[in-house]
């Protein structure tokens, strides 16, 4: 069941709290693609990291204005409107519904993921061809570009680059969150230029880490509703800034908003680009502080050259984009026996081996999975439509 066609509007700055608390009750309750920019502006210490989070809503799209259908999945908002499919007839004969059959409401369980990344000076460094920052966001435009249907992709760059700190001279850039079919053209935008010449962004040697990671937090704060959010944060060496008077310093307030993170359950995967994070010190205890650490040492992910670097993103994001496999339903089925998945009006074959199709989770009728390269098509976003169908009875 499609709702009537929704007009994108020019912008949002009214009821943002109230939209987000609904985007985590329901992910799609959001019906176009806006940005949400969590900002925090300077506390009244004259410190940015004392400072509260304000919230507000723009469009993100530089598309001319559509109407379109209401998505209801994380991946229609990205591939457009649902097809057409004849599901009836088939599915009549398939369950053998003794009393007919309906249509099951279900959300998608798609993850929310906050890309911080490093671009201090150290950043403009080689790193083969080109510069650390140029390799990461090259990397991370391909890999937005091919999962944005199935994850929610915040990004975020540290130190400010923007007038995000006031006063303060060591806070990291407004973080922001995409949704909608134009997420990398509207991340490219928002990247900065990958080296430091007149007309480009400043940076520093400064390397504020913990705000950034604050700021992270504040956002996926709205989606406390979502079972899986996560921060990916990029950098090339430890955290610094002028106020501690120690690196060890640095490293404790880093550490502090990671174990923030995690008892707020929101996961920190931590990346080091070059071989330069070798002489680190804080990264590993950042990596093993936020829950998705490497199984032996090092224990962030590390990125030596530009081909490690596009293997180490990709398979973050490969684990991220597979929450988008799981499904909850909304009601219990009567006969959970007698319920059918189709993706873009192909039946998907339930399949209890759990290799290539669905099944119901162990412990409940209202959760499956999809397996195999049915969750290979949603995790890259090559899906159009997902329907559940249900006996009556």
């Amino acid at each position: 069941m499609t709702g009537q066609p929704i007009a994108r509007p020019m912008m949002l700055r009214v009821a943002a709290l109230a939209l987000l608390q609904a985007a985590c009750t329901e992910q799609l309750s959001l019906p176009v693609p806006v940005n949400v920019v969590v900002d925090g502006g300077p506390g009244g210490t004259g410190d940015a990291r004392d400072s509260a989070i304000g919230t507000s809503l723009r469009d993100a799209s530089a598309e001319p204005d559509t109407a379109f259908e209401r998505p209801r999945f994380a991946f229609d908002a990205a591939l457009g409107d649902r097809p057409g499919f004849d599901a009836p007839a088939p599915l009549s004969e398939l369950l053998m519904c003794v009393e007919g059959f309906t249509e099951a409401s279900f959300r998608i369980e798609s993850a929310v993921l906050v890309v911080s990344v490093d671009r201090t000076l150290s950043m403009y460094t080689k790193l083969g061809d080109r510069s650390r920052l140029g390799a990461v966001q090259a990397a991370l435009k391909t890999l937005i570009g091919i999962h944005q249907g199935a994850i929610q992709i915040g990004y975020e760059e540290f130190p400010s680059v923007r007038p995000a700190c006031g006063t303060a001279t060591c806070c990291a850039g407004i973080v922001t969150l995409y949704r909608g079919p134009n997420q990398v053209q509207a991340i490219e935008r928002d990247m900065s230029c990958d080296s430091p010449m007149p007309g480009c962004a400043e940076t520093s040697e400064i390397t504020p880490t913990d705000d950034a990671l604050r700021r992270s937090r504040g956002l996926l704060g709205f989606f406390d509703g979502v079972s899986d959010r996560y921060v990916l944060a990029i950098t090339d060496g430890d955290p610094s800034c002028p106020a501690d008077r120690t690196a060890q310093a640095s490293c404790d307030r880093t550490l502090a908003e990671v174990s923030s993170l995690t008892v707020n359950r929101i996961k920190t995967y931590v990346v080091g680009v070059s071989d330069a994070v070798k002489t680190t010190t804080c990264l590993d205890k950042m990596a093993l502080a936020g829950g998705m650490a490497r199984a032996t040492a090092p224990f962030y992910y590390a990125a030596e050259d530009e081909p490690e670097l596009r293997q180490q993103l990709q398979d973050i994001f490969a684990a991220v984009s597979a929450r988008a496999c799981h499904i909850s339903l909304y009601t219990m089925p009567p006969n959970p026996d007698k319920v059918a998945v189709l993706i873009d009006g192909r039946r998907v074959p339930r399949d209890p081996t759990r290799t290539e199709g669905w099944t119901f989770d162990p412990d409940s009728s209202l959760k499956l999975t999809v397996y195999g390269s049915w969750c290979d098509r949603i995790r890259n976003s090559q899906v159009r439509d997902i329907s559940i169908f249900r006996c009556r009875q």
